[in-house]
């Protein structure tokens, strides 16, 4: 859910999954320390589409005197469909989308005290990419596929609450529910291209002016989980 005026896409994670290693146990059995790596999936059950605001702003602010050759195709056509698609995703993972939807790549730390239901703090970072792949007509042609994402560098931090704790077997599962914030950069996200052969990661301060992305830069979101931890 968004905080402020500035967004992007109407986007969120539906599901998440988390690994990492913690050196709690080193200090307390009761306690986390540790590193962690996470995947945000994509949203895949509800309609979803850029900001118009975003869409329009985006296609104004392309300086058109500095594009040429692959690099011109691939963001006349992103503007193209960030402005026109929209819709669902569908369940098969690799298979053409209707419509670009946000899904997230990060790691970071993981805190606890050693007290039963001390509050766990994660804090990490790492970068949101609203995502969408094509039928392979779009900007190369005669390819399989398109895959064209708007990368941004996230920020993140999340309070989670332990609603109850067991333990079996020697492992400890704990299920919470947290609130969490993130942050994501537009003055240094990229505009990603691949279709199988051709790869272009083209940042969007090469092509679009400065006001557009200071008007868009500060993208806050804030969101609650819950979760299942298996330490």
């Amino acid at each position: 859910m968004p905080v402020n005026k500035a967004m992007v896409i109407n986007s969120g994670h539906g599901l998440y999954m988390e690994g990492g290693l913690n050196l709690g146990d080193l200090v307390s059995k009761n306690s986390i320390i540790g590193l962690y790596a996470g995947f945000g999936f994509q949203d895949r059950l509800w309609t979803t589409s850029f900001n118009k605001n975003f869409s329009d702003d985006y296609t104004r602010a392309i300086n058109t005197e500095t594009l040429s050759g692959v690099d011109s195709s691939i963001i006349t056509s992103s503007a193209s469909l960030f402005r026109n698609i929209h819709g669902r995703a569908p369940l098969q993972l690799g298979c053409e989308t209707k419509s670009f939807h946000n899904y997230s790549l990060y790691y970071g730390i993981i805190l606890k005290m050693p007290c039963r239901f001390s509050p766990i703090l994660k804090l990490y970072q790492g970068s949101t990419r609203s995502h969408y792949q094509g039928d392979g007509s779009i900007a190369t042609k005669e390819k399989d596929f398109n895959i064209f994402e708007l990368r941004r560098k996230m920020y993140g931090c999340e309070m989670a609450f332990p609603v109850t704790i067991h333990k079996c077997n020697g492992l400890k599962n704990i299920i919470s529910i947290s609130a969490y914030t993130e942050y994501s950069d537009l003055n240094t996200s990229s505009l990603y291209f691949y279709d199988g052969t051709e790869i272009k990661n083209i940042a969007l301060s090469n092509f679009t002016n400065t006001s557009f992305r200071n008007r868009y830069r500060n993208e806050f979101y804030y969101g609650f989980k819950l979760s299942v931890l298996i330490n």
